[in-house]
């Protein structure tokens, strides 16, 4: 495995590529192929591929290739609120006035996290994603970088693509990972958030508890913020899960903004490892196939729940789709929670499964519009100014 510290680059040479499935773990050939077919039939009016090319560090050079291109028309039928939606597939960039929207995700991918990170890369920007919270990265125990904005055990590794443009000039987009490695021993656990140089320049705060939970603050003009609360919380066999539950949700207590307003984007995201948990007329927290939720975790989802967070898939589609198969069945266990005021700043959702990199989640994302976080002043007061005459009319 490729050992990378803070201050590594990976460049990733993006002058081509057509899909394919480098990963050789026979176990999910099948649901690779199946997710290939797909990927083709939407792309099957497409006339040229470009190929792929990666290099790491100048010391290995690994060639796969991608889908060119997944931005496209679209419109998810399954979004409720139709004259909200925006098209979330638009060309990803760094410059805040060529972006009016942009997805925030989390994905389990079931470790290997270096070797997948150049697939990764080109999923966030095949959806236009610029946070994306990672579970399982099966990520040890960095050096502290007294540099790095990052607290304690935490390193920022930059990250640069160099995409080919059709006057052969190279386009630069830089990406940044808040890594938070595992500290205790466990091998399956630990998590990170990969985020665009646009908003990584936002970032004012960011906290972790090791291999379980990351926040990050991000400020903007006009009081407006962005606070993304990133968990991986334990399974049922995982050892002192309770006390892990417990000091996650202390912690977190102290990062919450109780001042909730339009202005404030908190997003709770993660893989929560318990099946679709609903409220009941009671306001009690169960499982969707009405199994009860164990008193711990319960806990949790009330804190949520008080603090007015809506489950976003639950809210803004008519059929939330399962996120995780095993051998047993189907299940929804990765959520995004959103403030409740500001739901309608939420233009899309959807689960996302034609990622080129093997994992049994699937990644959830949901986009937002920017023009609030990225409007100027003059044009703020402009606007304001408009909505006093019509009302003055």
């Amino acid at each position: 495995m490729m050992n990378l510290d803070s201050n590594d680059t990976l460049i990733i040479d993006n002058s081509s590529h057509s899909l394919h499935n480098h990963d050789q773990n026979p176990s999910t050939s099948l649901r690779k192929r199946k997710n290939l077919n797909r990927t083709q039939k939407n792309q099957k009016n497409e006339k040229t591929e470009k190929r792929k090319k990666i290099k790491i560090n100048n010391d290995s050079e690994l060639h796969l290739t991608l889908p060119k291109d997944t931005n496209r028309h679209f419109f998810n039928p399954n979004f409720k609120n139709t004259g909200q939606f925006f098209n979330p597939f638009i060309t990803f960039s760094n410059n805040k006035h060529e972006t009016p929207s942009i997805g925030i995700a989390t994905h389990n991918i079931r470790g290997n996290f270096r070797n997948k990170l150049p697939d990764i890369i080109n999923t966030m920007i095949n959806n236009n994603i610029h946070i994306l919270h990672i579970c399982e990265t099966h990520e040890t125990q960095a050096p502290h970088q007294e540099s790095s904005k990052a607290h304690e055990s935490f390193t920022i590794q930059k990250i640069t693509e160099v995409q080919h443009t059709n006057t052969n000039m190279y386009k630069q987009l830089h990406f940044h990972i808040i890594n938070n490695p595992i500290d205790d021993g466990s091998r399956k656990a630990g998590n990170a958030i990969i985020i665009s140089d646009l908003f990584f320049k936002h970032i004012a705060k960011i906290h972790t508890i090791p291999e379980r939970y990351i926040y990050v603050n991000l400020n903007f003009k006009h009081k407006h913020q962005i606070n993304i609360f990133g968990f991986y919380l334990p399974t049922n066999s995982t050892t002192n899960r309770q006390n892990i539950y417990e000091s996650i949700t202390e912690v977190y207590k102290q990062h919450f903004n109780k001042k909730i307003n339009t202005r404030t984007y908190n997003f709770v995201l993660g893989d929560f490892n318990d099946n679709d948990v609903i409220f009941d007329d009671h306001n009690t927290p169960i499982r969707q196939d009405g199994r009860s939720v164990i008193g711990y975790r319960k806990k949790f989802f009330e804190l949520l729940k008080n603090q007015q967070y809506a489950d976003v898939q639950k809210k803004l589609l008519t059929r939330p789709p399962n996120t995780y198969k095993n051998h047993y069945g189907a299940y929804r266990i990765d959520y995004i929670y959103a403030n409740s005021l500001i739901l309608d700043k939420i233009n899309s959702t959807d689960v996302i499964t034609n990622y080129c990199y093997t994992s049994d989640h699937d990644l959830v994302v949901a986009h937002i519009l920017t023009n609030d976080l990225f409007t100027t002043e003059k044009t703020q007061n402009t606007s304001l100014s408009t909505t006093n005459i019509q009302t003055n009319k």
